[in-house]
């Protein structure tokens, strides 16, 4: 068993502003875990990968454009983004958004 405390991780600030934080990665499993911090205001310009990527709000809201529409995702609920579909993200309030993805590779 591994036990990791986020707050001794090594986090990266992109260049749009989000704080990207890996947890864990297995790449024989194809799973990568990590918990992102979407400060207020910040946009993530449209984009695919080749995860399925899971994500968990834990503090905060997001709004989240995919390819069937436009949803409020807020603390408590998750959200599932099939790989290769194209979304964006935007944190369109005046607090940070705080939540935890898992990304799945099935191939």
């Amino acid at each position: 068993m591994k036990v990791k405390n986020i707050e001794e991780l090594n986090s990266t600030v992109r260049d749009d502003g989000l704080i990207m934080t890996d947890i864990f990665k297995h790449k024989d499993l194809g799973v990568q875990i990590g918990m992102a911090v979407f400060p207020p205001h910040a946009q993530v310009i449209p984009a695919t990968h080749e995860e399925h990527e899971y994500s968990y709000i834990i503090e905060g809201s997001i709004k989240v454009t995919a390819e069937n529409g436009q949803f409020r995702v807020s603390k408590g609920m998750m959200c599932n983004i099939a790989a290769g579909e194209l979304h964006g993200v935007v944190n369109d309030n005046d607090n940070e958004c705080r939540l935890i993805w898992v990304f799945i590779d099935d191939k």
